[in-house]
């Protein structure tokens, strides 16, 4: 899944201006409704049941996770499900499908989550989002189970609305929950632990369709969204038992207060209002106008995000059939059917004449035993990369954060996701150890490029800077599947021994762009300077001369939500809780 970053604790934070701000009076006066809210904010902070909210929240998006990368574990079983029907032709293109239909409605939500999780409230976006991943998965397995590709993408499609979004509503439940240094902590370990659905997926996927068939193994996913959608009633129940009445929607609470509040004093204060005021679409149409504006080291940021996210989860789509071809299962190779012919491997002959392996006959086959060991073999190698992120992102944004060098390291990471893909593609490496170097570029990478934009944009575009990221980031994953599964089409007989060489050079290709946008980034001095920078409080505006610029303008805390802001500060480039991805 795309791993996006922390966009609805970013949109809560409103910048505060160097200049004094205006007397209390002047804001909108605090109703019964907001100090409710504020009261709740700060009870949930130090309440032990919060311990138990965040491992809801773990286990909610673990089963989003699982299910993302549900296809890509089963790959080969479901071109074998499709063989012999009109699919089978196209097969490549169709399964590379089933990823661009989730990434497509992502390309605008990253722009309107957070407005329609503050409007519905975070509970009932819980549950909403929940259900349609469920629904999503469901109608996928069954799709897998009638061989109808039409019903798998439909459940895909409907999957991705829920998966993204249920993202933005589980960030903002732990955002309330959680304050002041907790909260980096809790999205940590929330987005390592949510990490984990994918690596058990690669490694239990394969295994269940083995014992039980690939339709068993499509309904174990959407057991797992079961269990995605249980943690959420749970929450629900949970914070209906701990506050009673509350209906836990904020706009509601909002609309309460404005009868009682007065006319604003400042035209910022108005403008603020203002903005609380506008329909989905005006948010659409402002995020756009404020996007006009950005430097170009924020677009260079941006395609580098796109095209190095673009060389990195679409291959996870194909690692599993990739690496058998590769290492574990050449194509080409000779093997003995049932009535002891020679037969050989490859695109056209995947399995024994007469006896494919799903029977009871050809699963003791010697090519059978081989196919499920090489099956499992790669879902565990695929799983490097998502393990060591989840390790290792924390651990390098912390390291990061204090030591700088994130131009550099933006560079270095995608230069090696170059040297990875020419290696698979030319070398005869195990695949181990290559992978390992996807890995740490993955990791490298996810944990510069987020807090990244926070040193080249203003700090009052934040937010809107974080959307337009994401949905370029959700644009080139809906695009890199289509390209890939194009390519494969093409190339796979061309070369017959290893299919994925097109591929593997495609994945290279992006690569490189993304080393072109990082070495833009480092010849540009200012920039280089800002974002290879340790310490925020030492860095000047975005826009201001470097000589006589102030210190870094910094984000309060919003106190429950309510619109109102203390005076503790944070700095703004950090950024500690928006280092993911994608989907890290």
């Amino acid at each position: 899944m795309t791993k996006t970053p922390n966009l609805s604790a970013l949109t809560r934070l409103k910048p505060l201006r160097s200049t004094p701000s205006p007397s209390p009076l002047a804001e909108p006066l605090l109703t019964g409704a907001q100090k409710r809210r504020l009261k709740r904010r700060r009870e949930r902070s130090t309440r032990p049941e919060r311990w138990l909210i965040l491992f809801l929240s773990c286990l909610l998006m673990s089963g989003s996770y699982y299910c993302y990368d549900n296809p890509a574990a089963l790959i080969n079983q479901l071109q074998s499900r499709f063989r012999g029907t009109v699919v089978a032709a196209n097969f490549d293109y169709d399964f590379q499908l089933l990823y661009s239909v989730y990434s497509l409605p992502n390309i605008a939500l990253p722009l309107l989550g957070g407005v329609l999780v503050d409007r519905a409230g975070v509970r009932f976006s819980l549950l909403l989002f929940s259900t349609l991943i469920t629904l999503g998965q469901c109608l996928f397995a069954a799709g897998g189970s009638a061989a109808s590709m039409e019903l798998m993408l439909i459940g895909r499609a409907l999957f991705g609305l829920g998966g993204e979004s249920l993202a933005v509503a589980q960030s903002a439940l732990v955002t309330q929950w959680f304050r002041g240094k907790e909260l980096a902590m809790a999205l940590g370990v929330n987005l390592s632990v949510a990490r984990l659905g994918s690596v058990v997926n690669n490694t239990l996927s394969p295994w269940a369709a083995a014992r039980y068939g690939v339709d068993g193994a499509l309904w174990v996913g959407a057991a797992a969204c079961v269990v995605s959608s249980a943690c959420a009633v749970a929450i629900d129940a949970l914070e209906r038992r701990l506050y009673p009445g509350d209906d836990d929607d904020e706009a509601a609470d909002d609309a309460a207060a404005k009868p009682a509040t007065v006319a604003p004093a400042s035209p910022r204060t108005a403008a603020r209002v203002a903005r609380e005021d506008t329909g989905v679409g005006q948010v659409v149409l402002d995020a756009l106008r404020v996007a006009r504006g950005f430097r170009p080291s924020f677009w260079l940021l941006g395609v580098s995000c796109t095209v190095v996210y673009s060389c990195v989860l679409p291959f996870n789509n194909v690692a599993s059939a990739l690496l058998q071809d590769r290492d574990y299962l050449r194509v080409g190779s000779r093997w003995r059917d049932l009535a002891n012919k020679t037969w050989v491997y490859s695109s056209s002959q995947p399995e024994p004449p007469g006896a494919p392996c799903a029977s009871r006959r050809g699963a003791r086959l010697p090519f059978c035993i081989a196919l499920a060991a090489a099956e499992s073999r790669a879902g565990l190698v695929m799983s490097e990369p998502y393990m060591m992120s989840a390790v290792l992102a924390p651990i390098l944004g912390w390291l990061v954060d204090r030591q700088g060098g994130r131009a550099a390291l933006a560079l270095a990471s995608a230069v090696v996701l170059l040297v990875v893909h020419l290696l698979l593609a030319l070398s005869p490496l195990p695949a181990e150890l290559v992978l390992a170097g996807l890995g740490l570029g993955y990791s490298v990478f996810a944990a510069v490029i987020w807090p990244g934009v926070a040193y080249v944009v203003e700090p009052a575009e934040l937010g809107t800077a974080y959307g337009v990221v994401t949905s370029l980031q959700n644009f080139g994953l809906f695009a890199s599947p289509l390209l890939v599964g194009g390519v494969l089409a093409y190339t796979r007989d061309l070369s017959p021994t290893f299919p994925y060489f097109g591929v593997e050079l495609l994945f290279a290709a992006q690569a490189c762009l993304g080393v072109l946008s990082a070495l833009a980034l480092n010849l540009d001095a200012p920039t280089r300077r800002r974002l290879n920078a340790a310490s925020p409080e030492k860095l000047p505006s975005a826009t201001a001369p470097a000589a006589t610029a102030p210190p870094m303008p910094t984000l309060a805390e919003p106190e429950g939500g309510s619109g109102r802001w203390s005076g503790t500060a944070r700095p703004v480039p950090r950024v500690p809780d928006a280092p993911s991805e994608a989907p890290i």
